[in-house]
């Protein structure tokens, strides 16, 4: 599981070293999609299987199911880490996130968010006031806890 935030910055040949507490969670393969915010998403190699599985899954038929694959599926990668614990993050990929230099790694259970710090900082101050309302609509439906 993938918890806490750190601060990181690219070195001249755009590799992210993950934090050492990520990596040891991970496989020397690792995929890198286009997350639905303004951020990317690092998966392991199981957990992206299964979550490309799930979009594959999708009716082929459905204008939007087809939309949101061709989306995350076209703005992926899947680099390997190298002897120090570094992973090349294609500079396309940067792009989208508007990411230059320095990211906010952020541990989100099953994966990982990569951020532009300022996107981030944005983004956690304009939602952080909504979290007492978004969790009193979290119906017992939507989050199944069983100890």
């Amino acid at each position: 599981m993938f918890l806490g935030n750190f601060e990181r910055t690219l070195d001249s040949k755009e590799r992210l070293t993950v934090p050492y507490q990520f990596r040891t969670t991970l496989s020397t393969q690792v995929f890198i999609t286009k997350g639905l915010d303004s951020c990317l998403e690092l998966r392991s190699k199981e957990s992206f299987e299964k979550y490309a599985h799930k979009l594959m899954s999708l009716s082929n038929t459905k204008k939007d199911f087809r939309l949101i694959t061709r989306h995350i599926f076209a703005n992926s990668d899947n680099p390997f880490f190298d002897k120090l614990g570094r992973i090349k993050i294609s500079r396309n990929l940067l792009n989208l996130v508007n990411i230059k230099n320095n990211l906010k790694i952020v541990g989100v259970g099953d994966r990982i968010e990569i951020w532009d710090p300022i996107i981030w900082k944005n983004y956690f101050e304009q939602t952080k006031s909504k979290l007492l309302d978004v969790s009193e609509k979290i119906t017992n439906e939507d989050f199944k806890y069983e100890p």
